[in-house]
């Protein structure tokens, strides 16, 4: 019966992806913002490298699920969002300068 449901719902999830081709691609900078924005709610600045951990995990996990779509596009979205954060972490890397104390 379990696996009655799961073969339904995996049928549903290709036809859906490849009827509507281009619309998961609109969710390209909304996964690419949404990594940006958590970056600014995170209390402390996460670490490069472990962003740079992260961003090749998902590019292996990209790479093992490129044939199953839901799972395909699911791990790209996860792929961009770490993205986003890597790119945000590097700008303020880049952009960084020392800070003057203030005499009071």
């Amino acid at each position: 019966m379990t696996g009655l449901i799961l073969q339904d719902w995996s049928a549903r999830g290709r036809a859906f992806f490849r009827s509507d081709s281009e619309q998961p691609l609109l969710f390209v900078p909304v996964c690419y913002g949404a990594g940006i924005a958590s970056y600014f709610s995170f209390a402390s600045e996460p670490s490069l490298w472990l962003t740079g951990l992260g961003f090749a995990l998902a590019c292996g996990l990209l790479f093992y699920t490129r044939n199953t779509y839901p799972l395909f596009w699911f791990c790209s979205g996860l792929l961009l969002y770490i993205a986003g954060i890597g790119a945000i972490g590097l700008r303020t890397m880049i952009v960084s300068a020392p800070v003057l104390q203030r005499n009071p």
